[in-house]
């Protein structure tokens, strides 16, 4: 029975990696390293790249890595940097990435702030990478205004444009420096995201508004392509609230700015392309946060038509552990399998289902119905979600860990799952949500207010990370909450994968990929998550690689199933999803 059980676990471990949906843990020796900013890897092998911060001394440098599909960096074109930036007098800056972005071409763009010891060492940078990590191209901009001038870069996105390769990079400016009567304002700036050239730069004042700071940015695909849309929030006396600027990407003028509130205190975190809005073709989605005249903040979830007005009801996700709040991250949209509109919410969970703060994934509906709850952490730890991300196979889930009792320390880390939450170690839990009155929109006037200039900077590499393996965080179909599991190890010799997982059931047919020491006989079964047994069938294999074509049973139900594969005394188990 020991020997069964030794067996067990030596197989489920290696399944991990195999299936590709994993958590990991990623850090130097320094006592804080910290995600900021994490996304698909778009050209290229599949993987994921992610943007942080390390304390490797007295100031704060970037930490880059590209990974492979598993999370792992096991040599070119992956790897794990962290790099030191410095000022055009050769001192060093403290560096805060706030978004990463894998161009077309295959190169690293990275929007961030920089500060240093002196008062102009101050301002935002843009830094190209190759895609083996080594410096390409770094701009600096801070305002004309004063050289002193507080700028923070908080979010960028591509041009949605084919074969256009512009980077636009908003955040948040004190305008001070202009007039002692503006306060902060928003800026964008767009770069050329191969050689980090500038396109154009502006300011913008919300003649209306007070305490104005930018949360996010897309590229709006309407009105021929001439817009960008910067969400962000903005408190007049205590009334916390959001808006959604419109501004013509050509001519740099704002088309128009609309507030959302909700009671006094709400803020937008992320903003998504929702492609079939219910009252028209067009709009988008919003996460963030607010506490609904509560003392318990909830996720804030709502949907504009392409002009920025509400068009849904707001949605307030009550965690599964009445007792947690629960913040708002970023959001994105996916058409499934059925061809119908989805939407995938993260956030952060406070004094969460795992003991302490975990990661959240709330899934939604085309008109943002509760359809599942995915938390994602390692019981003793802290967990803070950042981005997340869909890929092509699932969704990446970025964020950070942390030890409670070291609290200086910290970790980045990545979950990837199914896009039901999934990755491999399942416990059901209960959510409730709560949903509100629509919104109200309020149109509010915009003016420009002054361009931004460059000064000069440089990067250097200094160093690399280390990487930690873990299966730690998983969801079934329908929502629940995840348990820790062992660790996973970060090369495996597993013999056989199955793809494509998930697959569809219109066509459910998968593919083995089996590598076999020798022509041997093996025993395909399939199981339910019930232990029922839905298939078995013997067939041969010839010595090498080789892939084997498996027709699942004629009138099989969405859901998950269990792939167990036997060679002689050696079994291996896949889990596989029915979509």
């Amino acid at each position: 029975m020991k020997h069964t059980i030794s067996l067990f676990a030596l197989i489920f471990f290696s399944l991990q990696l195999s299936a590709q949906y994993f958590t990991r843990e990623y850090g130097t020796t320094a006592p804080a390293d910290r995600l900021t900013d994490g996304t698909p890897v778009i050209s290229g092998p599949a993987g994921h790249i992610l943007a942080g911060t390390t304390n490797i001394v007295s100031n704060t440098d970037m930490v880059l890595i590209r990974t492979d599909a598993a999370g792992a960096t096991p040599g070119l074109p992956t790897f794990r940097n962290y790099y030191r930036l410095l000022s055009s007098t050769g001192a060093v800056l403290t560096s805060t990435p706030a978004k990463v972005i894998q161009m077309p071409a295959g190169r690293i763009f990275v929007a961030g702030t920089y500060t240093g010891t002196a008062a102009t060492d101050k301002g935002v940078y843009t830094a190209v990478f190759n895609p083996d990590g080594t410096v390409g191209a770094i701009a600096g901009w801070k305002t004309t205004a004063a050289a002193t001038t507080t700028i923070t870069a908080t979010s960028a996105c591509r041009s949605n444009i084919a074969g256009d390769e512009t980077v636009y990079v908003t955040g948040s400016v004190d305008l001070a420096p202009y007039n002692t009567t503006l306060g902060s304002g928003v800026f964008i700036i767009a770069v050329n995201g191969n050689n980090n050239t500038l396109v154009w730069s502006q300011t913008y004042w919300f003649s209306a508004l007070s305490g104005e700071t930018a949360a996010d940015i897309i590229a709006s695909p309407y009105n021929s392509n001439t817009e960008l849309v910067v969400a962000g929030n903005f408190n007049n006396s205590g009334d916390r609230g959001s808006f959604l600027m419109r501004v013509n990407r050509t001519t740099t003028f704002p088309i128009s700015a609309n507030t959302f509130n909700y009671t006094t205190n709400e803020s937008v975190s992320g903003i998504a392309l929702a492609p079939s809005p219910i009252s028209t073709n067009e709009g988008f989605v919003l996460c963030g946060t607010t506490n609904s005249g509560s003392a318990l903040n909830r996720m804030w979830v709502f949907r504009v038509n392409a002009n920025c007005n509400a068009v849904i009801n707001n949605v307030f996700i009550a965690y599964s552990n009445s007792a947690s709040t629960i913040s708002g991250s970023d959001i994105i949209s996916r058409t499934n399998a059925m061809s119908n509109l989805e939407f995938y919410a993260s956030g952060t969970a406070a004094a969460g289902q795992l003991g302490q703060n975990d990661m959240v994934v709330v899934k939604l509906s085309a008109t943002l119905g509760f359809v599942g709850e995915y938390t994602y952490g390692t019981v003793g730890t802290s967990e803070s979600n950042q981005e997340i991300a869909g890929l092509t196979d699932g969704i990446g889930i970025y964020g950070n860990i942390r030890i409670s009792s070291l609290a200086t320390n910290g970790d980045m880390y990545v979950a990837k799952a199914y896009y039901n939450g999934v990755t491999q170690c399942n416990t059901a839990s209960n959510t409730s949500v709560v949903t509100v009155a629509a919104l109200t929109t309020t149109t509010t006037p915009v003016d420009d207010v002054k361009d931004l200039a460059q000064p000069g900077l440089s990067i250097s590499s200094i160093g690399n990370v280390t990487i930690f393996s873990y299966c730690n965080a998983v969801s079934v179909a329908g929502g629940s909450n995840a348990r820790n599991a062992a660790p996973i190890a970060e090369e495996t010799d597993n013999s056989t994968q199955v793809f494509p997982n998930p697959v569809s059931i219109t066509n459910p047919l998968v593919q083995l990929l089996i590598h076999s020491p020798s022509e041997q006989q093996i025993e395909i079964r399939i199981t339910d998550m019930l232990g029922r047994e839905v298939m078995n069938q013997q067939i041969m294999v010839a010595e090498g690689q080789s892939v084997q074509q498996i027709q699942l049973p004629h009138g099989i139900s969405t859901g998950a199933y269990n792939i167990t594969v036997t060679a002689g005394d050696r079994s291996e188990n896949h889990r596989l999803l029915v979509q």
